[in-house]
């Protein structure tokens, strides 16, 4: 039982930051979105603001606050899912 809880220890992913994934989405929209492994998504969301402030500088500041709050938050799930599959696999 003891060996088996410290080979999903030693297979844990190391958590993500939220407030990581927040500073790298002010950075550049998209980047919080890449740490968290969503690559597709943070591809989108930076081609998305280019345009919003190439068409209107509004859209774009409303793309770039999305893309912050979201790759807080996706950073949170992803911890949250990454507990319950430790929680899991434990029991």
């Amino acid at each position: 039982m003891e060996a088996e809880s410290e080979n999903v220890i030693q297979n844990k992913k190391p958590q993500k930051n939220p407030v990581v994934a927040l500073i790298l989405s002010l950075i550049l929209s998209g980047l919080g979105q890449f740490y968290n492994g969503q690559y597709l998504k943070g591809i989108l969301l930076l081609f998305a603001e280019l345009v919003g402030f190439a068409l209107f500088i509004v859209p774009g500041i409303i793309v770039w606050i999305f893309g912050m709050y979201d790759a807080y938050t996706s950073a949170k799930k992803i911890n949250e899912e990454m507990e319950k599959n430790l929680d899991s696999q434990v029991m």
